[in-house]
């Protein structure tokens, strides 16, 4: 992320995407995963977020954005979920 002509780091971020323009990615919280959105945190944790991009057998899933939404496999106690969430994000 920049910051004027500076680069800041996001400790324990991943999945990093733009909705609207504005940064969204992931980041571990007390050893669980929660979505950033514009600098602030959004919604509840997860137990972990699918984010394979290489080497399994599988087709490539991985985190996904196209500019309005964000697309992803997380995982809430045993259950695992399919979310896509951006068009009701409207953090100022």
């Amino acid at each position: 992320m920049t910051r004027g002509n500076a680069v800041a780091l996001i400790p324990d971020a991943f999945g990093l995407n733009a909705i609207q323009g504005k940064l969204i990615y992931f980041r571990v919280k007390n050893r669980k995963e929660i979505l950033v959105f514009n600098g602030k945190e959004l919604g509840e944790t997860y137990d972990e977020v699918f984010n394979q991009l290489c080497c399994w057998l599988g087709p490539p899933i991985e985190i996904a954005s196209n500019g309005e939404m964000i697309d992803f496999f997380a995982q809430k106690g045993s259950d695992w979920y399919h979310v896509q969430a951006g068009y009701l994000l409207d953090v100022k």
